[in-house]
C-alpha cells in the first residue's frame, strides 16, 4: 500500500526527478503515516482530510514554488514605457531565452526555456554570454545605437519551440512548475545543449531591428 501511494501516476520525468531515495526508510517506520487523502481544511489544532482529522504541533505547508513569472519584482520598461511584466502577462515570449521584442539593448541570461533536465546549465550560460557579447560589441563600437529582436522572429521561434515541447514527456501532465496556466512550457529547453550552442554561436543581425 505504501509503495502504491509513493509511485507517481505520471510518466518518469514528467515532473522534476528526485535524486535521493533515503526518505523511503523514514516513511517505512512504524510511527510514520503517509496519508494521501485530500486536505479539506486547516483548523486551529490541525487539519481535516476527506476521511479523518489530525491534531498537529507543526504544519509545514510545502506546496512547491513558482519559477515564473521571470524577473518578477524588477521594473523593466521597454519602448513607450511598456513593462516586461505586462508584456509577459500571458506568456513570456522571447527569443533563445535572451531577447524580447520592443526592449532594445536588453539581454537576459538563464531566461525562459533555457532550463535543463539532462545537462549542466553552465553550458547554456556560456553560450548566452558568447551571444550577448557579440551584440554588445556591435553597440559599443558604434555599428548600432540600439538593437531589438523582431517580433516575427520571436513568434516563429516561440511557436516552433512550444510545438516541440508538446511532444515531450513534460506535456503528459496538465500542471507542473514548468508550465503556465495556458499550458505552455516556459522553463525547459526542447533540444540538446549542442543544438543551443550551435544556434547561438554567431548572431544573425538580420533578426534585429537596428538604429
Amino acid at each position: 500500500k505504501l509503495q502504491e501511494n509513493l509511485i507517481p501516476k505520471y510518466p518518469f520525468g514528467a515532473k522534476r526527478v528526485l535524486f535521493s531515495d533515503n526518505y523511503y526508510q523514514t516513511l517505512n517506520q512504524s510511527h510514520i503515516s503517509v496519508i494521501t487523502d485530500p486536505i479539506v481544511r486547516v483548523t486551529a489544532t490541525g487539519i481535516d482530510t476527506s476521511h479523518a482529522s489530525a491534531n498537529l504541533d507543526v504544519l509545514i505547508y510545502a506546496t512547491g514554488f513558482k519559477s515564473h513569472p521571470f524577473l518578477d519584482g524588477l521594473d523593466i520598461q521597454g519602448i513607450a514605457g511598456q513593462t516586461l511584466k505586462d508584456k509577459w502577462k500571458e506568456s513570456p515570449k522571447n527569443y533563445l531565452g535572451m531577447l524580447v521584442d520592443n526592449f532594445p539593448n536588453f539581454f537576459i541570461m538563464y531566461g525562459p526555456n533555457t532550463n535543463l533536465g539532462h545537462s549542466s546549465i553552465i553550458i547554456m550560460s556560456e553560450a548566452q554570454a558568447n551571444y550577448i557579447a557579440q551584440c554588445i560589441v556591435q553597440i559599443s563600437n558604434g555599428s548600432y545605437n540600439a538593437i531589438a529582436i523582431k517580433q516575427e522572429v520571436i513568434n516563429d521561434y516561440y511557436n516552433e519551440h512550444q510545438k516541440r515541447l508538446s511532444k515531450m514527456v513534460w506535456d503528459s501532465v496538465d500542471w507542473s512548475w514548468y508550465k503556465t496556466k495556458s499550458g505552455d512550457n516556459v522553463n525547459n529547453w526542447a533540444g540538446r545543449t549542442m543544438e543551443y550552442m550551435r544556434i547561438t554561436k554567431t548572431v544573425n543581425f538580420n533578426d534585429f531591428q537596428k538604429e
